[in-house]
């Protein structure tokens, strides 16, 4: 039921400008598209535009102990989200409370890591899972994974941070769906012919940051907007800039989405 979604929405985009974000006035969260709850202009906007500006403080990133630890290098950095999200979600921050209270009102991405037998048989001999392994070997492979590999490191962060009762399977693996769908400025990388499903967690990986930037975040309030692949659709982008607007690579201190063409009163805001 997405349309319960908007009042979350509502009080996110508040919660965030509070916090020094930009939310265009023109722009209001509603469910009446296609892709479930989405961002809609209320009336015509110009290109050039500001839509978005939020500052690069928002951004949800391990701190901490996780932080210690992906800088020596014992913890991968998309580990180290997923487990910072697991906190949040289950033992709540209240510095980011209103963002993964959002997060928490609707189920996670329904990615096939998260699947059952029966719904795994559909995509035997894909990409995903080659035609020599069986949906019951990609559910071991996910089991071994989060013993092996994520429960360690669980353990190692703290009773404090990571209780006990919060070092399950099921609370990582609906996290590790939230970073993997919405992280930025990261990439996964899977080991060719496996049979799990989840991206590769151990720190000896390859780098997931992109393009020379510093690491995956989540971006609250950016992710109240949808994507699509059709660039007929889409108008804007995501753009570092640093505090006057101005493009500034990677060193920005904000970033930003301006209409790149002129959108039509109630037209869904699309990026790429």
């Amino acid at each position: 039921n997405t349309s319960a979604l908007i009042p979350m929405a509502s009080s996110l985009i508040e919660w965030a400008r509070a916090g020094g974000a930009k939310w265009s006035a023109s722009l209001e969260v509603r469910s009446d598209g296609s892709r479930g709850r989405g961002v809609f202009a209320t009336a015509p906007i110009q290109k050039g535009d500001l839509l978005l500006r939020l500052p690069m403080s928002m951004a949800v990133r391990p701190c901490g102990r996780l932080k210690d630890m992906v800088a020596k290098g014992s913890c991968s950095p998309l580990l180290a989200l997923a487990l910072t999200v697991v906190h949040e979600l289950n033992v709540r921050s209240p510095q980011t409370s209103v963002y993964f209270a959002d997060l928490a009102s609707a189920p996670p991405p329904d990615i096939p890591a998260l699947w059952e037998a029966e719904e795994l048989e559909h995509i035997v001999g894909t990409n995903l899972l080659p035609s020599t392994k069986t949906p019951a070997e990609a559910i071991d492979a996910s089991r071994t994974t989060f013993e092996e590999d994520v429960l360690p490191i669980m353990e190692t962060v703290g009773e404090e941070y990571l209780p006990k009762a919060v070092r399950t399977q099921a609370l990582f693996g609906a996290a590790l769906a939230w970073v993997t769908s919405r992280a930025l400025q990261g990439r996964l990388s899977f080991e060719q012919g496996a049979a799990s499903l989840w991206p590769y967690l151990k720190a000896d990986g390859p780098s997931t940051s992109l393009n020379g930037g510093n690491g995956m975040f989540l971006l609250p309030l950016f992710d109240l907007l949808n994507h699509s692949s059709e660039s007929k659709d889409r108008c804007t982008t995501l753009a570092r800039v640093d505090g006057d607007g101005k493009a500034d690579g990677h060193a920005a201190d904000a970033l930003e989405m301006r209409a790149e063409r002129s959108v039509a009163a109630n037209e869904e805001i699309l990026h790429s």
